[in-house]
C-alpha cells in the first residue's frame, strides 16, 4: 500500500520548509517522484524519488520521517486574490472621482481668482468714465455686462 503524498507544506528533518508542486513520473525509469520548492529561497526546486520522499530516516539512533506533514496550502487563493484586486479596483474608482471632483472645484476657483480683477477692473473703468461717454449708448452695454459678471459670481 502507498502513501499519500498531500499537496501541502512539509518540514524535512533537518529542519527546512517545503511546499509540493507536483507529483510526476521520471521519463527515464518510470518511476514516481515528487518535485517539490524550498520555501527560503524560492528559486530552489527539488525533485526526489517518491519512496525516498516517504522514507524514515536514523537521527540519533531513532526513526523519523524524512519529511513530515505540517499543513495544507490555502486552497482559495485565486479566489482571495480576486477578491482583493476588485477591492482595489473599486478603491481606484472612488479616488479617482474624488480627484476629479476636486480638480473640477480648484480649476473654477482658480478660474474665478483670474477673471476677479478685470471685474474689479471693469467696474473702475466705468467709475472714471466722463460726461461726454456717460451719454454714449455702449456705456448701458458694459454695465449690462458688469451686471451679469456680479450675478454669475
Amino acid at each position: 500500500m502507498t502513501k499519500e503524498i498531500k499537496k501541502g507544506i512539509y518540514k524535512h528533518f533537518k529542519g527546512g520548509e517545503y511546499r509540493i508542486i507536483a507529483e510526476a513520473k521520471s521519463s527515464e525509469d518510470k518511476k514516481e517522484v515528487v518535485v517539490y520548492q524550498d520555501l527560503k529561497d524560492k528559486k530552489k526546486f527539488w525533485v526526489r524519488p517518491r519512496e525516498m520522499f516517504l522514507d524514515e530516516v536514523e537521527v540519533d539512533e531513532e526513526k523519523k520521517k524524512r519529511f513530515e506533514f505540517l499543513k495544507e496550502e490555502e486552497r482559495d487563493k485565486f479566489e482571495d486574490r480576486y477578491k482583493r484586486a476588485l477591492a482595489d479596483y473599486q478603491n481606484l474608482l472612488r479616488q479617482t472621482a474624488k480627484e476629479r471632483e476636486d480638480f473640477s472645484r480648484f480649476a473654477s476657483e482658480r478660474f474665478v481668482l483670474d477673471i476677479l480683477p478685470v471685474y474689479d477692473n471693469l467696474k473702475t473703468s466705468l467709475d472714471h468714465a466722463g460726461e461726454e461717454v456717460q451719454k454714449n449708448g455702449w456705456l448701458e452695454g458694459i454695465k449690462f455686462v458688469i451686471k451679469q459678471f456680479k450675478d454669475i459670481l
